[in-house]
């Protein structure tokens, strides 16, 4: 180790690397690495691996959620350091600390780019996968950020059949919206570049090392990039989007309670026309949802559209005839809860 004690900080800001170590193990796991990191321009922060009730990590969900927790603990702290660029944050796992990461980015996106060290995100597949004992947010549409995983020469088709390891699920084949070329932490054209060669290109023996570099496609079908895509081409193409995003993700949801809340959002901040057309998407979208009915009728009567108000308040009604408020507004509208 060449570390300083209380060196003087040299002047900027700088990229930041969260390390995440491996089952159990100290904060100073891989200080090597992280000293080396540091020395190249890096803010380095790392917390230990330990369970959500006791010092030793537990194997299940609850404990990698809380490690992935402390990830989130550190990126807070990183972005109260003067000299660390927040902005450009990167977490690396070694292990069961390469699962813990995965799951902090599908979670934060202040995450940029992964390392992973032969993470336990390949052989712990049944938290991933989509499945009854999975962690529901971890999916291939939350983890668009570039990842480099890095693990010895896999099993053969024998030795994982004799262990009784299933391979009929990998996360890093169904990451399919990171692109592994881009979004560099120091945008490094040389670096970048170096990343693009084959390792012999870059002088490391044929025999040591493989690589498999592949780029993303497509736009994740999320509620991010479906907002996204409407402020760019309109909230009157929301139906239109919608589809296109289904298309590329069939798992792609729009639930009642999250257009209910954009669309308040929207109200709120006096974006009358949007707000009425995200309503009227709802519930297009969820044509026996009252409470769509009843918020898309609140939108309309203050964008004064007074008639549309009435009918939508009674669509609510025929769907939810307990509704009070839509009776009330109703009333307020001078008009009859039925026709």
């Amino acid at each position: 180790m060449r570390a300083v004690r209380d060196a003087p900080a040299q002047a900027g800001k700088f990229p930041v690397v969260i390390y995440a170590p491996s089952f159990s193990a100290r904060a100073t796991e891989n200080a090597d690495l992280c000293e080396y990191l540091a020395s190249h321009g890096y803010i380095v922060l790392s917390s230990v691996s330990q369970g959500a009730r006791q010092r030793s990590m537990t194997a299940d969900i609850e404990g990698v959620e809380t490690q992935a927790a402390d990830i989130g603990w550190l990126i807070a702290q990183a972005g109260t350091l003067p000299h660390a660029d927040a902005g450009r944050l990167a977490v690396a796992g070694f292990s069961w600390g390469g699962l813990a990461n995965v799951v902090a980015a599908a979670k934060d996106d202040r995450i940029k780019a992964l390392v992973s060290l032969d993470g336990s995100v390949r052989y712990f597949p049944q938290m991933v996968d989509g499945g009854k004992s999975a962690i529901g947010y971890v999916t291939p549409a939350r983890l668009a950020v570039p990842m480099l995983y890095m693990a010895q020469r896999p099993n053969s088709i024998e030795q994982s059949n004799q262990r009784e390891k299933s391979t009929d699920f990998s996360l890093l084949n169904r990451m399919t919206y990171a692109d592994t070329y881009d979004g560099y932490l120091k945008d490094d054209a040389a670096a970048r570049a170096f990343m693009a060669n084959k390792p012999v290109a870059n002088g490391v023996p044929r025999h040591m090392v493989s690589l498999d570099a592949r780029p993303g496609s497509g736009v994740p079908p999320t509620l991010e990039h479906f907002a996204g895509q409407l402020a760019a081409r309109g909230f009157d193409q929301a139906a239109a989007i919608h589809q296109e995003l289904l298309a590329q993700g069939p798992t792609f949801k729009l639930e009642p309670h999250d257009l209910n809340s954009w669309s308040y959002a929207l109200l709120r901040d006096d974006m009358l026309d949007d707000s009425v057309a995200i309503f009227r998407f709802g519930t297009q979208l969820h044509a026996k949802d009252a409470n769509l009915y009843d918020s898309l009728g609140e939108a309309q009567a203050k964008a004064g559209q007074r008639e549309a108000a009435i009918d939508n308040y009674r669509r609510s009604l025929s769907l939810n005839p307990k509704n009070a408020n839509a009776v009330e507004r109703l009333k307020a509208l001078g008009a009859p809860a039925a026709p």
